[in-house]
């Protein structure tokens, strides 16, 4: 099970992927969601699951483009619809994640993404040998730790996280052709009432807590929350991507 990621931008790393290998991940990232929202599924300790946690309109927002990719590629595609329906029906673009502090910290993580690159070389190198050279083919994946702390302050608004990493480009892609909205494949099992629930309720997650980088402007306040800004010099246990979560105290605004 695997996200493929050898690019820092969820359209361009699906760009990159070939096509057998694009089509596939468009279930595999349904199956990563699975693992994530539904209350009993298998993979839940995975790495690939658990980079992933706390970053559910993120991870919608990667299988969109990946869907969307396979139809500009000539294809037919009901895997779509379904990774919407964790995000309530709405689509969480790579622009709106950006904006609101929704990416994950290890996006631009080089040797994260160095890491899957030479994956795919060991995968297929006729392909993307080209597309990445001087990049050797024997190096390990990259699997970034949990991003999210184990407790979450206790606040009526949004708790944003300065972190000291370069901004992300934002990303504008081409339009998909238009949706066909046949059924989506069948993976592992119909989900249960119990698991329907849980969609339900990780749609309507907040997402209090937001990841913003340098020089990235904060959302305004509005009244659904406040921004609440903390600074420090303590650094909390870091990930692969060398993330530092900056604590002290925090001032209110709005």
């Amino acid at each position: 099970m695997q996200t493929f990621l050898p690019c820092p931008t969820f359209g361009r790393s699906a760009a990159a992927l070939d096509t057998r290998r694009l089509g596939k991940q468009r279930v595999e990232t349904l199956q990563v969601l699975r693992a994530l929202v539904w209350p009993e599924y298998g993979w839940k300790r995975h790495p690939a699951v658990v980079m992933w946690r706390g970053f559910t309109p993120a991870l919608v927002s990667y299988g969109v483009a990946v869907c969307d990719e396979w139809r500009r590629r000539g294809h037919r595609d009901g895997v779509r619809a379904v990774l919407l329906d964790y995000h309530g029906g709405r689509e969480p673009t790579w622009s709106w994640c950006l904006e609101e502090g929704l990416l994950p910290p290890w996006l631009g993580d080089a040797e994260l993404h160095r890491s899957h690159q030479s994956s795919l070389i060991r995968k297929e190198p006729e392909h993307y040998a080209p597309l990445f050279p001087g990049v050797p083919d024997d190096l390990p994946y990259v699997w970034p730790g949990p991003s999210y702390p184990e407790e979450v302050p206790e606040t009526p608004g949004l708790v944003a996280w300065r972190l000291d990493l370069p901004p992300l480009p934002d990303e504008h892609l081409p339009p998909a052709p238009p949706l066909d909205h046949r059924p989506g494949p069948s993976v592992a099992r119909v989900p249960t009432e119990a698991d329907l629930e849980a969609m339900r309720s990780e749609a309507e997650d907040p997402r209090q807590v937001r990841f913003f980088r340098r020089g990235q402007p904060l959302p305004a306040p509005t009244g659904r929350f406040t921004l609440q800004v903390g600074s420090s010099d303590e650094v909390p246990e870091r990930s692969s991507a060398e993330v530092s979560i900056r604590w002290g105290r925090r001032s209110t605004k709005g």
